[in-house]
């Protein structure tokens, strides 16, 4: 989210069949978003740093399974902590799993188990605790330093530029920036 600007709700129904991978940097149409019942498209961009990273967890997967799935992550939880053991399983300790468990992990994140993965990551790094949209609102300055005004405008998927600046102010790096130019 940090690297793309993507909304938490676009970040948990990335599927592979919606990257177009074909580029030097993918391009991310999710079909349904924030506008879509607008008949607005969104197209996000997957630059090279946030494509090394999506490659570790959308490697191997058939196009229409979530590439971000709590199911398949403790699957592969699992199983790493069953190659790590020291000590062999007992046998009535073979298969715990309950027959009718009363939570199960679904296919796919949602905004909250992504906001609730981001404070528990802020904890652990003992970072001020954010939340999920501080990531894009801190990508859309960046944008903005980098390419000016346009660039965070199509970074963040906005339509108007008065809600960019909203997200994209102006910092001190910007100011220092502009002086060292002109004087």
């Amino acid at each position: 989210m940090l690297l793309t600007g993507c909304r938490p709700e676009e970040a948990c129904r990335l599927r592979l069949c919606e990257v177009d991978t074909s580029g030097p940097v993918w391009v991310y149409s999710p079909a349904r978003h924030k506008c879509a019942w607008r008949g607005h498209a969104r197209h996000l961009g997957i630059g090279p740093k946030a494509q090394a990273q999506l490659r570790e967890f959308i490697g191997g997967l058939a196009p229409m399974v979530f590439g971000f799935s709590p199911r398949r992550q403790r699957e592969e939880r699992y199983a790493a902590m069953r190659t790590a053991r020291k000590t062999p399983v007992q046998p009535s300790q073979r298969c715990r799993k309950k027959r009718r468990p009363k939570k199960r992990p679904g296919e796919r994140y949602t905004p909250p188990s992504v906001a609730a993965a981001v404070r528990l990551a802020c904890g652990k790094a003992g970072e001020i605790v954010c939340c999920p949209y501080q990531l894009r609102h801190a990508a859309g300055p960046r944008a903005r330093r980098v390419g000016g005004l346009d660039a965070a405008q199509a970074l963040l998927g906005h339509r108007t530029v008065g809600m960019t600046e909203h997200y994209s102010k102006l910092t001190v790096e910007d100011v220092v920036k502009v002086a060292a130019r002109i004087a």
